[in-house]
C-alpha cells in the first residue's frame, strides 16, 4: 500500500512524492510509468508530460516476502507557450539556442516556427516542435549577425469534444 502526494495535479506541478504504507519491509522498487524507477522508501518524482500513469511498488521483507500494489495518476496536460526574449549561440554552452517551450503538446495538431531577419524575410522555419534555431540562416548556408530578429509561431490546436 501507498500514497502519494498531491493526488490531483496539472503538468505546472508536476513533482510528486510517494509514500511506502508497507510494514516490515527493507526493500522498495517503485515504477512510474513513464519509464523511469526508483529504489527508495520515499521517493520524489516529477512527471515531464501531462497523462494517466501507473504506478508500481513492489515491496519485499528480510524473510523474502514479497508485495505488489498499483495504482493511477492523473496529471492534466494544459496548453501554454513560452517564448525566450534572447539567446546567444557562441559555444559556451549557455543559451546556445531559441525554441519555443510548449507544454500540453498532445493538443497541437500543427506547429510552425519562424523566423525573420529585419527586412521580413524567412531565414529560419520548422515544423518540429523540437528543432531550435542555433543562428543558422537557410540551413547553416551561414550564421546570423548580432542584431535583432522577429519571429513567428503559429499553432493549430486539435478540435476538442
Amino acid at each position: 500500500m501507498f500514497t502519494l502526494s498531491p493526488e490531483v495535479t496539472t503538468i505546472y506541478e508536476p513533482q510528486i512524492m510517494f509514500y511506502d504504507g508497507s510494514f516490515g519491509a527493507n526493500q522498495w522498487f517503485w515504477t512510474f510509468g513513464d519509464g523511469t524507477a526508483s529504489y527508495d522508501q520515499y521517493p520524489i518524482h516529477v512527471y515531464e508530460e501531462g497523462g494517466y500513469y501507473t504506478i508500481g511498488l513492489l515491496v519485499t521483507s528480510g524473510a523474502g516476502c514479497r508485495s505488489y500494489t498499483e495504482r493511477n495518476l492523473y496529471i492534466e496536460d494544459i496548453f501554454n507557450i513560452y517564448v525566450p526574449n534572447s539567446f546567444t549561440p557562441d559555444d559556451d554552452g549557455i543559451n546556445e539556442v531559441f525554441i519555443p517551450k510548449l507544454t500540453g503538446r498532445s493538443f497541437v495538431e500543427r506547429y510552425t516556427f519562424q523566423i525573420f531577419d529585419r527586412w521580413g524575410t524567412v531565414i529560419f522555419e520548422t515544423h518540429d516542435m523540437d528543432e531550435p534555431w542555433t543562428g543558422d540562416v537557410r540551413g547553416g548556408e551561414y550564421y546570423a549577425k548580432d542584431e535583432a530578429y522577429n519571429w513567428q509561431v503559429r499553432i493549430q490546436l486539435k478540435r476538442r469534444g
